[in-house]
């Protein structure tokens, strides 16, 4: 659920569409997956990685997101993908953040309310 003009996924993901795509990466034997989840929310995402994991016979995914956005992802993941340990893995995209005070206040609201949503809509079963 990015903006088309996003310029690292149209390098990743030329030509996307709401469809799902596979295109292996002739580089290094990587398979990159492009696709747009139904609900453009971390809980559409979750859903989609389960449906794709049950697909392909998939035991573990590495989940790429903000440092941020880490703990309500695993809490989202764990609900939606599987609660198995270590099923998904959640990664830190390597970075540093400029905010100021007031976006930082920002962005822990949104995760704070993101949270709040979860719990309310509980398991994806």
């Amino acid at each position: 659920p990015y903006r088309d003009d996003d310029a690292v996924m149209n390098r990743v993901c030329p030509g996307r569409d709401p469809n799902a795509q596979v295109k292996p990466d002739s580089d290094d034997d990587v398979e990159v997956v492009c696709m747009v989840p139904d609900l453009l929310t971390t809980r559409g995402e979750a859903i989609a990685m389960r449906r794709l994991a049950e697909e392909r016979g998939w035991q573990r995914i590495i989940v790429v997101t903000w440092r941020y956005h880490v703990p309500r992802t695993r809490f989202v993941f764990r609900q939606c993908y599987s609660d198995r340990p270590g099923a998904a893995v959640m990664v830190a995209v390597p970075r540093s953040y400029d905010f100021s005070i007031p976006q930082w206040e920002l962005t822990y609201a949104y995760q704070f309310a993101g949270f709040a949503k979860a719990a309310i809509l509980g398991d994806c079963a």
